[in-house]
């Protein structure tokens, strides 16, 4: 029996997970940067580039599962009070950022309607809020993911509560083999978005991210084996259709860690992704959209404007992490 939360090599804070955060993290800015002003280089780009990093959001739950099993519980810590502090961690930001997001985006198309593509937002107060909180998110597409977040640790709590490795390692094995199954008929499970359809590749990636927390520090494949089959399933995500697609992103998140772990990751990665989660809550919509849009309006063509754009959110996104961190008066900004 193994106990993945007080077994000797797992940890709270791995470098291997800090750095997967932030490949992850840079995979999703890159997912988001596509944009109807773009010409067919850009948008050839933005098509590849989401292709390729789908499965980023799988990542960052497979990291949200690791970081899990290193936490050690308070003495006092029951059950429900767990979940009630998961709930204020997740779902009071969730809110917040949506109600602030959804009053500026009401805001722009009350004095700049012609910046609004019609296509994707619906008319109305209440339409729009059911579009941001239930539907498309299309109001700040990314904050879906503290409420899938959040339901994923309760489905997985049953498993993870057990404190035997078998478990969670077996729900996960069986979880992705479910939608392998499905995705081989036709039935793809999304990568990204709030519905029931995420939920089961969410709680794979999830369980096998606690389950990894277990042998992390003492895994004895070879660094050549870990580096062709990392190789293999980001060709295999980015080149593959179907549902050979789908379960090569989806093995991404732990051939990934794997093969970090077995170098010495570059500390500005590191430090990407100790930062990931004020980057995800906060670089869209209103700056890397209208970053886009400022570059392309100056007459820089497609790409630079893609990679200038990058650059301009990483530094703004990282600027605002660092004053969230060191202005206790601005905590309840933090994500």
């Amino acid at each position: 029996m193994i106990d993945p939360v007080t077994a000797p090599h797992a940890t709270s804070r791995s470098t291997a997970i800090d750095a997967l955060k932030g490949i992850a993290i840079l995979g999703v800015l890159l997912h988001h940067v596509g944009n109807r002003r773009l010409g067919d280089s850009g948008e050839a780009f933005a098509g590849t580039a989401s292709m390729a990093t789908q499965w980023c959001v799988y990542a960052f739950l497979f990291a949200a599962g690791f970081l899990a099993a290193g936490r050690r519980a308070k003495p006092d810590e029951t059950l429900g009070s767990r979940v009630l502090v998961r709930a204020q961690r997740l779902l009071i930001p969730y809110l917040a950022l949506g109600t602030v997001y959804g009053a500026i985006r009401l805001g722009i198309e009350h004095f700049a309607p012609k910046m609004i593509d019609p296509v994707r937002f619906p008319p109305g107060v209440i339409p729009k809020l059911q579009n941001l909180m239930v539907g498309g998110n299309h109001v700040a597409e990314q904050i879906y993911f503290f409420p899938l977040l959040f339901a994923t640790e309760l489905f997985s709590l049953p498993f993870c509560r057990a404190h035997q490795l078998w478990i969670p390692a077996t729900a996960s094995a069986a979880a992705l083999g479910v939608c392998w199954i499905f995705a081989a008929s036709g039935h793809i499970a999304p990568f990204t978005g709030l519905s029931f359809g995420i939920l089961l590749p969410s709680l794979a990636q999830y369980l096998a991210g606690w389950a990894t927390a277990s042998w992390i520090g003492r895994n004895r494949v070879p660094r050549t084996a870990r580096t062709i089959a990392c190789a293999v399933c980001l060709l295999g995500g980015a080149l593959a259709k179907g549902h050979w697609h789908w379960i090569f992103s989806a093995l991404m998140p732990v051939t990934t860690v794997s093969l970090l772990e077995a170098f010495t990751t570059p500390s500005w990665l590191n430090h990407l992704g100790r930062a990931s989660s004020t980057i995800f809550a906060y670089h869209s919509p209103y700056i890397i959209h209208p970053g886009l849009i400022f570059m392309l309006a100056l007459g820089i063509s497609d790409l630079p404007a893609i990679f200038a754009t990058l650059s301009l959110a990483l530094i703004l996104t990282l600027l605002l992490h660092h004053i969230l961190n060191s202005t206790p008066r601005l905590a309840w900004m933090r994500v």
